[in-house]
Parts: structure tokens; sequence; C-alpha cells
């Protein structure tokens, strides 16, 4: 960290520019806010604190120390690299009742003795010459500050979000944090108050540390983020995906397992269907391993071809018709496809040269008419794969990542411990192939008895008032149009939602104007099969959602460029690891997941690149985040 553009030791001119806006995680708007307005104060002893200046080289003083460390505390916090906060008292410091701006600017290869010393000879040099009626420039944003003093006058907070107060006599050190309680919880700040200590005495045990390297964390909120958070493991069963859908069918054959417009599919029909279509997909020359490509309209059948491809021993490749021909192109390019169903007579333009064989749906379900319905024999390891996925594309291009049946299987024994049969019972399959969400819609209700109800998207509950599902998963934005039309049906029990950020107002208005029972906020690359963290409100919220805790068999860490693993609420990379990790196709390297995770704070993964809305446990905060995940043995 340095001050300005140059050494913490120096005492140079901050580079010009406006102060910039500081940003702190700040109480949620209608959380209790209005009713806490006032400000609070929070007091304990820093004498133990002492003795780390004696650790430090060259001897800084306490105060400089005090206020170096508070500033790294509120680098931390806020996430930003550029700050600017106040400071008054001292010897040959401003007056108490007029602070003066001291920058600073992030470089992890400074010492806190070194940051406490230049910020020390900044603050005095803004001292001399600050106007005796100029007011601090402290940007647009919250203001936060130091002031020191002996005792004989006591610091004022007006005017300031955030203050620490240090009283210094020759006896004895004593902190006080002064808050506004409308923005920030004296949960926070009592954490505040015990990251400033666990800092400063890191930095007594590591006097050449650079302060991006000082922890912040206590050995319990360590223990709570790296093992407690992550206390997920469960068993689940080893065998492929479809051994599940089949010994459902065992189980209830005659209960109904797809519909579509009218047409229904029991178990015993869906299980016999997907057999005969599987022994056609073999005569035909598709051979176990096989990537298949699958670019039709949506109805019952497709339920059923989907399984015959796992059946077959192959995995299919989403080509969704209605997604943008470069894209398709794109993908069929990379996904090494042994052959493409497809609607019509003719293969589709974007299959030109990618050398798939092209296998018209109508052939192919006529052909498997004729053949056997009973059980196949075809050994399919679980860590085979059972589909592509292609992300976003947020570095430019689309990149595949292979998932295996046991990426799928341990998601579903989370599902099956999470929600109901009864929850399940009737689940729309709304959602593209193309995006991870539609795993759960297929495969969660296939292994529980339920039935998969097929419309081509999620606004078809806006039109047709008999799907009645139990269950609807969906993105934020759809939701919301659902709601302005009135179009969540009364059977809807749970709300599924996920890729893109949940509001407090949209949960809110899900419970207000629907007969939900339950909402799940819900949040994971594609890399770490459909979902890796989730949080259940089973009502209205007064906060800001967040994406709640891993999901079982997974891991997630928070960390950021300067701090390892991160503390609070600050924006963040995040990193995923789970049972089973997928690998990149063969063509997109750069989705490998990383190989493995940091084992200890401060040993930071790299990202892959994406984009999602970050929450940590301790209060929600909105990041751009490059998210890197795996399903890894733990």
């Amino acid at each position: 960290m340095t001050v300005g553009d140059i050494s913490a030791a120096s005492s140079a001119a901050v580079p010009s520019g406006a102060a910039p806006a500081l940003q702190l995680p700040v109480r949620d708007v209608g959380s209790g806010a209005a009713e806490a307005a006032g400000t609070g104060t929070y007091s304990w002893s820093g004498d133990r604190l002492v003795p780390v200046t004696e650790a430090q080289s060259g001897t800084p003083a306490v105060s400089d120390l005090l206020h170096a460390a508070f500033t790294v505390l509120l680098h931390r916090y806020s996430g930003q690299d550029d700050i600017v906060g106040a400071r008054a008292g001292g010897a040959g410091g401003a007056p108490l009742g007029r602070p003066v701006a001291v920058r600073s600017r992030i470089a992890e290869d400074v010492t806190l003795s070194a940051l406490a010393a230049g910020l020390g000879a900044r603050y005095r040099d803004a001292a001399r010459n600050a106007a005796p009626d100029a007011p601090a420039d402290l940007g647009t944003g919250l203001r936060a500050g130091y002031v020191e003093h002996d005792g004989a006058e006591a610091a004022a907070a007006d005017g300031f979000a955030l203050l620490l107060e240090a009283e210094l006599t020759a006896s004895a050190v004593r902190l006080t944090l002064h808050y506004d309680r409308g923005l920030f919880t004296g949960e926070l700040i009592t954490r505040m108050a015990a990251n400033l200590g666990t800092l400063l005495r890191d930095a007594a045990a590591r006097p050449e540390a650079p302060v991006g390297e000082l922890t912040v964390l206590s050995a319990a909120e360590t223990h709570h983020l790296l093992s407690g958070l992550n206390d997920t493991a469960r068993p689940y069963a080893s065998t492929p995906l479809h051994a599940l859908v089949e010994a459902q069918a065992a189980r209830t054959p005659d209960a109904p397992a797809v519909e579509w417009q009218g047409a229904v599919l029991t178990y015993r029909q869906l299980d016999e269907q997907a057999n005969r279509l599987a022994r056609a997909l073999a005569s035909g020359g598709i051979t176990p391993g096989s990537r298949v490509g699958l670019c039709l309209a949506r109805t019952h059948r497709t339920v059923v071809l989907l399984l015959a491809v796992h059946k077959a021993g192959c995995a299919y490749v989403p080509l969704d018709p209605a997604y943008p021909a470069d894209r398709l192109s794109a993908i069929a390019a990379t996904a090494d496809m042994a052959a493409v169903v497809h609607d019509g007579d003719d293969a589709p333009g974007r299959l030109d040269g990618v050398g798939a064989a092209a296998v018209p749906w109508a052939e192919l379900w006529e052909k498997a008419s004729a053949e056997d319905g009973g059980p196949l024999d075809t050994g399919v390891d679980p860590g085979a794969t059972t589909h592509l996925v292609y992300t976003s594309g947020s570095t430019g291009l689309p990149k595949g990542v292979v998932i295996s049946h046991r990426n799928v299987v341990a998601f579903l024994a989370w599902a099956e411990d999470t929600y109901g049969s009864d929850e399940l019972a009737r689940v729309l399959f709304s959602t593209s192939l193309n995006f991870d969400l539609s795993v759960f819609e297929l495969w969660a209700p296939l292994t529980r008895g339920g039935c998969v109800v097929v419309v081509d998207n999620v606004l078809a509950l806006t039109e047709d008032e008999e799907l009645r599902p139990t269950l609807v998963n969906t993105v934020p934005s759809a939701l919301n149009v659902l709601l302005q039309r009135a179009a969540v049906p009364a059977s809807t029990r749970v709300l599924n939602v996920a890729g893109e950020p949940l509001s407090k107002e949209l949960v809110n208005a899900a419970f207000d104007g629907t007969g939900i029972e339950r909402l799940y906020n819900l949040y994971g690359p594609s890399e770490d099969t459909t979902y890796s963290t989730w949080k259940c409100f089973t009502g209205p919220t007064a906060a800001a959602p967040t994406v709640g805790v891993p999901i079982h068999n997974t891991v997630a860490h928070c960390w950021t460029r300067t701090d390892g693993w991160c503390r609070t609420a600050p924006p963040a990379n995040s990193t995923w690891a789970a049972t089973a990790w997928p690998r990149a196709t063969s063509t997109t390297p750069s989705a490998q997941p990383p190989r493995s995770c940091p084992p200890r704070p401060n040993s930071p993964c790299p990202g892959a690149g994406s984009t999602a809305r970050a929450t940590w446990p301790a209060g929600p905060r909105t990041a751009n985040c490059a998210s890197s995940a795996a399903r890894t043995t733990r």
C-alpha cells in the first residue's frame, strides 16, 4: 500500500484527481436502519496493542501505527485500492475540530511500519498546509477517519459514518469506534474491532510481512469460513444417472413421468421408449462414449431421447434451435460430435463442415419403434460424460465444460435432501438445454417419482392455466414478468431462482403475490454442475438476499487480490470445489478448472473470468467476481 504513487515513507504530494468515494458494507435499506438512527459507540482497551510497536522496524509512534492499521482495514472492507480518510489530533497534527484528508493507495510490498511512517508524514504535512476554513476533501462517499488525543479533549464524530478514536496516555490506550447506526450494525462494528486487533497482532508476529499478507481473521473466523461453512460432505450413489431413473421406473411404473401439451408418458413408457431409442442409436453406429448433438424442438419425446443418449453410454450436446446460429456453429465446431439429431429432413446449415452424422429425428423415432424395449446391458462408468454445457462466453467465445454422471448424481443427492417429493411432483421443464438450470428441471423429478412438465419457456405459464407446476425454476428477470402478469399458478409451492442477482423486493413480491411456501436463491458457475450455494426463504425478507452456503459435497472459498481469503464482504474472487470435477472440452483447454484450491488463507487461486453476484455470511455485497469452479475429490 502506498500513499500516492511513491513509497509509503515519502512525503511527496498525492497525484491530482478527485478523491474516490469510499464504500463500505452498510445496512440494507429497510432492514432496521431507520429505527437504529443515531450514533453508536464501541470501546475497548488497546493496551495489548502497545507491544506491537516494539516489533516494527523504525519504531513508529503508536498513533501512526493505529492510523495505518485502520487504513488497511478500510481498504480490506471496502475492497478499494484508492481511499481517502480523515485524521486529526496528535503532536504536529490538525486540530480535532478540523481534520485533514490523507489519501492511500494499494501496494502489496509495503510493511505496516513503512506505511505508518508514510501516512504519518503525509498527515503532518497536510496539517501544516491546511487552509483554516477549508474542509477536508473526503470524496462523495462515506466519511471515515481516525482521531487521537490524550484524554483532555474528547473527539466529535459529527459528520462521520465511521470514526476510530484513540485515547493515548502514558499508561493506557483506549480505542472507540463511533459509527452511524443507520448504516452499520453493532455486530459488524464489533467484528471490525476484532479484525483490527488481529491485524496488529499479525504485524507484531511478522514485522517484515507486507500489509497485503497480514490477516484480519481471527482463528474462530478462519475456522468458520474455511471449515464450518464447508462441512458439507454427504454420501451419494456411485451410479450413472440413468440408473437412478430406471430404479424410479421400477418403483412407480404407472406414475406420470413426462407431460407435454396433454400427452403423458408413464415411467414404464419413458423407460421402454428410451431403451428402444438407445438401441436405434447403437444400430446407427453411435458407440458408447460418443457425443450426440440435439437440435430439435422440445416435446415429451425430447426427454425420452435425453435418457436414451445416456442409456447408450453417450453424452448429449445441446444445440437449441432458438439460439443464435453463430453461437451454435461455434459449439458444433468444438464439441467433437459423432452425430446430431435434428428436426426436418435436411441437416441445419450450421453443421456444415463439422463432420458429425446428421440424423433426422423422425427417422430415428420410427427406427426405434422396431427395437426391443427391454433393459440394456450397456455398462456406463459413473465418471463417464453425461453432457456438455457451454458457458456464456464472458471471455469472447463459449467454453465447453464436460459434465460427468458423477457430477449430476452428487448434485441430485443435495436435491433429494432439500426438496420433498410433493414439491417435485410437477416440475416445469422450461429452461433451454443450453442453460445448466435444465439439469435440475429434468433429473430432480425423474429420480424422485415426479413429472416433468415440458414447455417452450417459462412464459408459457402466462398462456396455459392447465400446467399446474408445483415447482418453477427460472431466473429473477423472468420471475418478475410472471409476478407482474399474476402468472405463477396457485399449485406452485416452490420457486427456484438462479443465474441473476436476486433482490429482496422480488423475494417479497413473490411471497405477497403467490401462494408459494419456499423460495430458493441458487448460485453456481456452469463448471460446478448447476448450483454451488443455496439460500432458502420461507417468507418476506428485510435484508438483501445472499447466495447462502455451499450445497452438499461442495466447498466455497472467497478471496481478494490483496487479502487472500476474504473476511466480511469485499468484492472478491470465488472458487468452488466438490466431489467430482468436470473437464474442459479438448478444444477449449482454457475452461479447465484450477488444479487445486488454496489450502490456506492468503493463497489465491486464479479465476476463470465469469461474472457472478457474490455475497458472504457476514453481509451481502454485489460484486463482479472471477469464478473458478470444480467438483473435486475431497
